[in-house]
């Protein structure tokens, strides 16, 4: 969309699949759309009220008035939306009835990831760095592939792509030329 140096698309869907115990497997989609979008799922929900005077929390044109960002998360029992200005809610069954929910600023995890970060006290974090690396991790095979134009196959115990140096080398450093001590080192 936009004519610049980016490397990332403005759109994208990825499929990751995974193969589970007793030879089941399980697929995960994830789409990234451009950075104005539609409201959906309170994302970006206008205060105004419906006819009932309820708030337009499901997803739907009468979700909201303006452009909006934020995350949706599809599962099989309801969804979830997080949104830069609005917290998050879920929405539970068919029926998409209210489940678990916070407002802006209640579970700030930015600001509790800096804070870490300034105090160094880990147990502080709400939830394990791991965690952050897993979800970030998906984010870059899913780039990687996208820059590569082919399927990854991505070994989570060595976290490497297997048979395929070329991304490894750009999931690792690719031609960036990160500089001291900012160099990812091979054994950490």
């Amino acid at each position: 969309m936009f004519d610049d140096d980016q490397q990332t698309p403005n759109t994208l869907n990825c499929a990751f699949e995974y193969n589970l115990p007793e030879g089941k497997r399980a697929m995960l989609e994830f789409e990234v759309r451009h950075w104005i979008s539609n409201p959906e799922a309170s994302i970006g929900a206008a205060p105004e009220a419906n006819e009932s005077g309820e708030p337009h929390p499901k997803l739907g044109p009468m979700a909201g008035s303006h452009n909006a960002v934020g995350n949706l998360f599809y599962g099989s029992k309801g969804y979830l939306s997080i949104g830069n200005d609005s917290g998050y809610c879920s929405w539970l069954g068919k029926e998409q009835q209210p489940g678990p929910s916070a407002a802006e600023g209640e579970e700030d995890h930015f600001a509790n990831f800096v804070a870490c970060v300034i105090s160094r006290k880990e147990d502080d974090l709400r939830a394990p760095i791991e965690e952050g690396h897993i979800s970030a991790a998906l984010v870059h095979l899913a780039n990687a592939s996208y820059r590569l134009g082919r399927t990854l196959e991505f070994d989570p115990e060595t976290e490497q792509v297997s048979n395929d140096d070329e991304a490894n080398h750009l999931l690792r450093d690719g031609s960036r030329g990160y500089r001291a001590p900012f160099v990812v080192p091979e054994q950490v």
